[in-house]
């Protein structure tokens, strides 16, 4: 195991103070363009609080940080709905639209159904408190076999089973190294999932 271990920390985010400096500039957009960048600042991937919800450390805190999120994801649902359709009565009033008049359909894209289902999992899990860890995707057999205890004539460790790059490095068969590497950079008790790509 190794000796130096990261600190334990918690979500480093005034949940409160987010939420309601969030919820005024949410009520203070007028136009779609600026609630677009209010959201990508406060639910984007990189913001602060869905970095302390991949931080945070025990359940409470999670279970907070992702309340403050589902009000967020629906106070920003309720204010597109209300510029939509403020939209719509400006240019019904300004140009006089025949509302009677067939519209024109677009395609609707979406993400892929196993990145949902991803996300959804990974939601309901920092939720709960546990981290979330994607891991490297080239591994060293040492990681992928060895110590999961798989002795050296398990089929696995085939190269009909195994995509190896070189000797003693493949692409990983399962995330499963990633729950060593966390044990080796953690104390216990530990609560991670780990999700992402695996080859054969």
């Amino acid at each position: 195991m190794s000796k130096n271990r990261e600190p334990a920390t918690v979500a480093a985010v005034d949940a409160a103070a987010l939420e309601q400096e969030a919820l005024a500039a949410v009520a203070a957009a007028s136009t779609p363009a600026e609630l677009t960048a209010l959201r990508t600042r406060y639910l984007g991937r990189k913001s602060d609080l869905k970095q302390a919800l991949r931080n945070v450390r025990d359940r409470e805190t999670g279970m907070t940080l992702n309340a403050v999120r589902e009000r967020l994801e629906d106070a920003f649902a309720r204010r597109e709905a209300d510029l939509d359709r403020s939209e719509l009565d400006r240019a019904l009033s300004s140009y006089g639209f025949d509302v009677t008049l067939p519209g024109e359909e677009l395609p609707v894209g979406q993400l892929h159904p196993t990145t949902q289902v991803r996300r959804i999992v990974e939601d309901t899990f920092l939720g709960l408190g546990y981290e979330i860890r994607d891991d490297r995707e080239v591994e060293t057999v040492e990681y992928n076999f060895d110590k999961l205890a798989f002795p050296p004539t398990h089929s696995s460790r085939s190269p009909r089973d195994t995509f190896f790059l070189a000797d003693d490095v493949v692409l990983r068969t399962e995330t499963s190294p990633s729950q060593i590497h966390h044990l080796e950079a953690r104390e216990p008790p530990v609560y991670m999932v780990s999700i992402g790509r695996v080859y054969r």
